[in-house]
């Protein structure tokens, strides 16, 4: 027993027994200890569930081939619709875009998904082109890309890779690139993306070999749709 005179001096002024008072403590104290226990038991299984869960939507960063690695599954369904440019590569076939660049998706009933893309021009006209983009992987992480005419489509050219790398799981934000690294994009379903966001878009195309100093924000006018 810890203490014993101010046992016997607070047992006293109490009018209770010295055992009492030590017996009290110790219940306290071992009521303290298992609450302590328990916290750190939670703690413990928080982070193991926080380490599965980022386990499971953060893809590695290379593919046993040292490629870009690809999220594990994307729902096309999902996928469609609208999204913003939030940045990308300036690349050959946008350098006639000045602002609000925008990607609309649709299924059709082949599976294969329509591309509309479009953006506006120094001048304030709209430019847009249509392609067709086919999964190549089970996953349909990985799909080609034609914006050739539909009556020349069936050529073996003009496919252009679009890698799914990143994406949230509720399809808000989204990175794709080409496994040669030389196209990056950051997609959103919103014109604007907070910095925090965006920051960890950009770490993650780093940790797959993009040169992010490449990286050009989209400018976007529209407060969106």
């Amino acid at each position: 027993m810890k203490n014993p005179i101010r046992h016997l001096l607070l047992a006293a002024t109490l009018g209770v027994s010295a055992p009492a008072i030590a017996e009290h403590h110790q219940e306290t104290h071992e009521t303290s200890k298992a609450a302590n226990t328990q916290t750190t038991l939670n703690a413990a299984a928080d982070t193991k569930t926080q380490l599965a869960t980022a386990s499971k939507t953060e893809p590695p960063a290379l593919d046993s081939e040292g490629k870009p690695a690809v999220v594990s599954s994307v729902d096309l369904p999902r996928y469609m619709g609208k999204w913003y440019e939030i940045a990308n590569f300036p690349a050959f076939f946008q350098k006639d875009c000045a602002a609000n660049v925008t990607a609309d998706y649709a299924l059709t009933d082949s599976g294969d998904v329509t591309v509309i893309n479009a953006c506006d021009k120094a001048d304030g006209s709209r430019k847009v082109a249509e392609g067709l983009a086919k999964s190549v992987s089970d996953s349909n992480a990985k799909l080609k890309v034609s914006f050739l005419p539909k009556w020349l489509r069936w050529l073996p050219i003009g496919k252009g890779d679009y890698w799914v790398l990143k994406l949230d799981a509720d399809y808000e934000t989204v990175l794709v690139g080409s496994p040669d690294r030389k196209y990056l994009w950051i997609l959103a379903r919103t014109p604007s993306i907070n910095a925090q966001t965006y920051s960890s878009y950009v770490s993650a195309a780093k940790a797959k070999g993009f040169d992010v100093s490449k990286l050009v924000k989209t400018k976007q006018t529209s407060s969106g749709d």
